[in-house]
């Protein structure tokens, strides 16, 4: 086999493996993502807020609860509105419910998965509310499903191309 053939097989292989970690890493980039998307779910003042995470672990689809207070709330609301709000002054009593965020796993955080688990939480004694941002899954995910096939699709390519690449060099080589 000549310098050539030798060098051109290296760097089909490098080919092959740089499309293959491409390929994993947008799937891992994705999972990321479909379990950065959370579920709010509000309770109400006397509820028994670990009965409700309870309850609510024991979804399969449940990856992530952390139960968020009223007071944690309230600081979160005054860190995002700018603390020398005047709305601060005029409320006597914290008016924010304790709620939990829930997240799902990657494989259930669909559409469906949300609208399903959503559905069963608001059954639950205690819960007031249960929120999530449907309209932007509703749009993102369809935009991240056509990536996942677009980049597979590419991969499986690129491998294939590369694999008929070192045939042909072998052929040529007779080796």
């Amino acid at each position: 086999m000549t310098r050539l053939s030798t060098a051109v097989i290296t760097i089909t292989i490098i080919v092959i493996a740089a499309t293959s970690y491409g390929v994993y890493r947008f799937f891992a980039f994705s999972s990321l993502l479909k379990e950065k998307i959370e579920i709010v779910v509000y309770l109400e003042p006397a509820a028994d807020a670990s009965r409700i995470k309870t309850d609510i672990s024991r979804n399969r689809e449940v990856k992530e609860i952390i139960f968020v207070s009223k007071d944690d709330a309230l600081r979160m609301f005054r860190r995002e509105m700018g603390g020398d709000s005047g709305i601060f002054e005029v409320m006597p009593v914290n008016p924010l419910p304790d709620s939990f965020i829930v997240r799902l796993k990657a494989k259930y955080a669909i559409p469906d998965g949300f609208e399903k688990i959503c559905s069963r939480i608001k059954l639950l004694e205690g819960v007031s509310e249960v929120r999530y941002e449907k309209k932007i899954l509703e749009r993102a995910f369809p935009l991240l499903q056509l990536g996942e096939r677009i980049v597979l699709i590419c991969g499986i390519v690129m491998l294939g191309y590369t694999s008929l690449v070192i045939l042909t060099i072998l052929k040529l080589n007779r080796v």
